[in-house]
């Protein structure tokens, strides 16, 4: 696969936890953490305690980095800015308001 089908691919299923989620659209953590939960075996990891598989499925290459998900949390909330988080809002509110003071 190539990075652009990988980002995108990616994209798809940040979109649709951004949708289900509003507590994640401001933290890439939290994003990471639900991205990981919804597409790999990462409960029964946590349950069992195997850091083998869990060192395994980071160094996957299939597994996209935190980077790479930040990114398209990134490319989703440009193309869907209702899926954008408070800081977001906050910031354009500020940036009207101070265009509105000059």
């Amino acid at each position: 696969m190539s990075i652009v089908k990988d980002l995108l691919s990616v994209a798809i299923k940040v979109k649709s936890l951004l949708i289900n989620s509003e507590q994640i659209r401001d933290n890439d953590k939290k994003l990471w953490l639900t991205y990981m939960l919804h597409n790999s075996d990462l409960h029964s990891i946590i349950k069992t305690g195997d850091w083998d598989l869990f060192e395994d499925i980071i160094l996957d290459k299939n597994t996209p980095t935190f980077e790479t998900i930040s990114r398209a949390r990134r490319l989703v909330q440009a193309e869907y800015p209702e899926l954008a988080g408070n800081k977001r809002k906050r910031l354009e509110i500020a940036t009207e308001v101070k265009e509105l003071l000059k």
